[in-house]
């Protein structure tokens, strides 16, 4: 995630991310892996691994996703921002890049996300991993992804299994989550009544080269895809976080989705964070206050 407060737009005028391939501080880290292949389906199906230069052993892991509407983007975005604060509250990183809808459709992009989760489980001796304290988390997209992890552990539909590592779960032990479209059927909608320019359900947004046609022509591809679909008892606990300015995805989305949450899983497994003044992308989504805030709910759920 880069360092931006002008909100981003979305469709044929869709303002990326700035490209920051700035690897986190080396005095954060004790080691890097680069470009490790968690499948061999497509060249989008590499990660990278941060270990963090203190930490109890076997690490915490988070499990990165970048943003980019799903059509772009890379692991290395933004990856000093956003890796840098878990490194150095001892949490190993891994940053994995995924299928890109340019290249396939959904549900690619969340068969990518789970064998990332399988390839950490079985490859945890190796780099000293905790196997049983994955974090989901990611922003935008990213977020979304993250969120769908959550969600829908031993989905089969939802899984790729020919991938790799077929006898390792994809489950994740939390997620933490910022500003994801959830619900792609209501965003507009909800854009409408917050007085915003609404986009998402045209033949050109993000939301329907995901899917691979126009949202309002398929209601039962937007239901799979929605993370809320599968909400379920065993979810983990979750942590979210949404910027009430945000001119791209509406914060109504973050609202609704730990309402749901909560229904199921309890008021105490769910956090929600709505940030007054904060847009899309916003640097203040990562500052020290609010990460302190992530570290005590993972601390509480995961312990240390």
């Amino acid at each position: 995630m880069a360092k931006r407060s002008r909100p981003i737009s979305f469709g044929s005028q869709f303002d990326p991310p700035v490209a920051d391939k700035t690897p986190p501080s080396k005095s954060l880290t004790s080691a890097s892996f680069l470009n490790l292949e968690y499948a061999g389906q497509s060249v989008d199906q590499k990660l990278d691994l941060y270990l963090p230069a203190t930490g109890k052993k076997p690490y915490r892991v988070v499990v990165w996703f970048h943003g980019g509407g799903w059509f772009l983007g890379d692991k290395r975005d933004g990856i000093a921002e956003s890796a840098e604060p878990f490194l150095a509250a001892g949490y190993a990183v891994i940053s994995a890049n995924y299928r890109l809808s340019r290249r396939a459709i959904f549900p690619a992009q969340i068969y990518d996300a789970k064998v990332v989760i399988r390839w950490l489980r079985a490859n945890a001796v190796k780099y000293r991993l905790n196997p049983d304290k994955i974090i989901a988390a990611g922003a935008s997209a990213g977020g979304y992804l993250a969120a769908l992890l959550g969600t829908s552990g031993q989905v089969q539909e939802l899984e790729d299994l020919s991938l790799g590592n077929p006898v390792q779960s994809s489950r994740v032990n939390a997620v933490v989550e910022w500003y994801g479209p959830i619900d792609f059927l209501q965003m507009d909608q909800q854009l409408t009544a917050l007085g915003q320019p609404a986009y998402h359900s045209t033949a050109n947004s993000p939301e329907s080269n995901l899917l691979g046609g126009m949202l309002d022509e398929n209601p039962e591809k937007c239901r799979s895809a929605n993370p809320m679909t599968y909400i379920k008892k065993d979810n983990p606990p979750f942590y979210i976080q949404h910027g009430k300015t945000d001119v791209a995805v509406p914060y109504l989305q973050s609202v609704n989705l730990a309402e749901a949450l909560r229904a199921v899983i309890g008021n105490e497994n769910v956090a929600l964070e709505i940030l007054d003044n904060a847009g899309h992308l916003d640097a203040v989504h990562m500052s020290p206050p609010y990460m302190k805030k992530i570290f005590i709910f993972l601390d509480r759920h995961l312990g240390k």
